[in-house]
């Protein structure tokens, strides 16, 4: 699956005035590609969203690595590379939940 999405990383900031948050991406001469500002919300909600924002790029690298390694199983793969490649898929999964602010 070919992204349409700014890529990554994107980082989260905050609080600024009135409890908001932002969540910005920058090119490698950090150019801005990507800035959101979350308000509107309590700033312990503003906070949360602009965590799963930022986070969302890692979250769905997780996801695509964890189908990767269910579909590359088959009869010529040990049962220990697979559960290799599934403990490393779990892990990235499990940074990138922590880094959206969810308990695994």
């Amino acid at each position: 699956m070919d992204a349409k999405h700014t890529p990554g990383p994107l980082d989260w900031h905050g609080p600024y005035m009135a409890g908001a948050y932002k969540v910005s991406a920058l090119s490698a001469d950090d150019a801005i590609l990507l800035q959101v500002y979350i308000t509107g919300d309590t700033p312990q909600t503003n906070e949360s969203n602009a965590r799963l924002i930022a986070a969302a790029p890692d979250l769905l690298a997780a996801l695509q690595e964890c189908v990767t390694a269910f579909d590359n199983r088959d009869e010529t793969t040990s049962l220990k590379v697979w559960n290799d490649r599934m403990r490393e898929a779990r892990d990235n999964a499990r940074a990138a939940l922590a880094k959206a602010g969810a308990q695994s």
